[in-house]
């Protein structure tokens, strides 16, 4: 609050403004939506092996070059000027792939996906390393569908899944 009990608001930039149009895109309706379908159980980090929604991952080293790809998100990242030291800690704790995993199944958008998308960055998002077919047998359909949604892609047709 300003002088006088006034609320004080930043006037809107372009940037701001076309943020404010990509998360608006975010009802809450869609979000409700998806809810309702099932989800699978998430295998953890702790069981046998590298794991993804699916079960025991089939190239153990594919996981890890997703891994390094996380890693190399913060790198590119922080020469930007943007540190996403929970992101970096989460993949640290978790891996590439169970913390993918944990922030495509999150309500809101991260803010690291919205800072990225300030910085005209969306290639340096989770998201869009879901979208690589390297690392298509990691993610399942939904993680992927969730990931274009949240990028502003359509959905491809059916050859194309």
């Amino acid at each position: 609050m300003g002088a006088g009990g006034s609320l004080i608001t930043a006037r809107p930039t372009p940037r701001s403004d076309a943020l404010m149009v990509w998360v608006q895109g975010w009802s809450s309706a869609s979000v409700e939506a998806d809810r309702s379908a099932p989800m699978a159980p998430r295998a953890t980090r702790a069981d046998t092996g590298p794991t993804t929604l699916r079960g025991v991952v089939e190239n153990p080293g594919l996981e890890h070059r997703f891994d390094v790809a996380m890693t190399n998100i913060y790198d590119e990242a922080a020469r930007l000027g943007y540190r996403p030291t929970r992101f970096l800690e989460m993949v640290s704790e978790h891996g590439g792939v169970d913390t993918a995993h944990r922030l495509l199944a999150a309500d809101k958008i991260q803010d690291g996906l919205a800072q990225l998308f300030l910085l005209g960055r969306l290639d340096l998002t989770v998201e869009h390393h879901v979208l690589l077919p390297e690392y298509r047998s990691l993610f399942t359909a939904e993680d992927r569908r969730v990931a274009r949604l949240r990028l502003g892609i359509a959905e491809p047709t059916e050859g194309d899944r």
